[in-house]
């Protein structure tokens, strides 16, 4: 059996907003940078299965969890983990969010998903708003085309 790793790198990142400056909010249209940075950032410090997958499994032991991604962990260090994952996702969005999303005893992967169905569960909603928008613009509202392709 491998041996498990008590330690990991995420654990040492202080500063999420370094990586992901900006606050994530309901009222802008930024989810796709957001999840972009966040999948990238979570990648580097190799807890990408975290908000991706259940892919972890236990040993029969039960003192061990294996990902897709990387070495055996201790299950008390992917228990932590996960919890800081979950401090990402929460400081790198909104106050207001946080209070939709949050619910006690949640991992990151539940937060994450949560965050997804808001999203990505609007597509048709939103595509309504978008269409009658683009076709209530008016051509001589605008002072260029320029200004135009900005909407």
């Amino acid at each position: 059996m491998a041996e498990s790793v008590n330690f990991h790198h995420a654990i040492t990142v202080t500063n999420i907003k370094s990586t992901i400056p900006e606050n994530f909010d309901m009222d802008t249209n930024k989810y796709l940078s957001w999840v972009t940075l966040f999948k990238t950032h979570s990648g580097a410090y190799q807890v990408r299965d975290y908000i991706i997958s259940k892919t972890a499994t236990t040993d029969s032991s039960s003192t061990t969890v294996t990902n897709s991604s990387t070495q055996p962990v201790s299950k008390d260090l992917w228990d932590r983990l996960d919890t800081f994952v979950l401090q990402w996702i929460s400081g790198t969005i909104s106050i207001d969010m946080l209070g939709n999303i949050l619910k006690p005893d949640q991992t990151a992967l539940d937060v994450w998903n949560r965050v997804k169905f808001i999203f990505e569960d609007n597509k048709n909603s939103r595509a309504v708003y978008l269409r009658h928008k683009f076709t209530n613009i008016r051509l001589d509202n605008y002072p260029n085309v320029i200004a135009y392709c900005k909407v």
